[in-house]
């Protein structure tokens, strides 16, 4: 059972890891799940990480929430590498670490916002002004899973779980 959670995070102090933090220690308490910032630095590399992971095996961390920041999704491999490791169940953002082994993700389609992204970037270079151009907000999140690294950390997902997610990687 879940009773000892960190939150990776580059900085806690920032306006968006505040808020995100926030929200996860709402949900937490209501579980009974105790939940910290767990800082890797602002020029995260594997050192930094090793150093963390280390810390929280330490500290009997029993579940790990991944910041949705760039630099994690440029180390994926190394966070999910350690979080195998250690045995330590983590939940990230984006589908892209599942893919490289992680437990499980629930977020934003990645490649859809960078499609968007290329979308806008023409339209400005045919002449649009930036207001002219809508803002569009993601409304689809995608719940991926992992049964192969669920098994390895003895984890098994419920029925339910396995019956809404997006994928499923086997």
């Amino acid at each position: 059972m879940l009773r000892n959670a960190r939150f990776l995070v580059t900085d806690d102090t920032t306006h968006w890891a505040k808020i995100v933090f926030a929200v996860l220690s709402q949900a937490a308490q209501q579980l009974n799940i105790s939940i910290r910032a767990a800082v890797v630095g602002n020029a995260p590399d594997l050192p930094a990480y090793e150093r963390v992971f280390q810390q929280m095996a330490g500290e009997r961390v029993d579940g790990l929430v991944v910041a949705d920041g760039a630099e994690h999704v440029v180390n994926r491999a190394s966070i999910v590498r350690l979080a195998a490791q250690y045995r330590m169940p983590a939940m990230y953002a984006f589908r892209e670490f599942v893919h490289a082994g992680g437990l499980l993700s629930y977020g934003i389609d990645l490649a859809d916002s960078a499609r968007r992204m290329a979308d806008m970037t023409v339209e400005l270079l045919n002449g649009k002004r930036p207001g002219q151009i809508p803002f569009y907000q993601q409304i689809k999140f995608e719940l991926v899973l992992n049964r192969a690294t669920a098994g390895a950390l003895g984890l098994e997902f419920p029925a339910n779980v396995l019956a809404t997610a997006d994928e499923v990687i086997e």
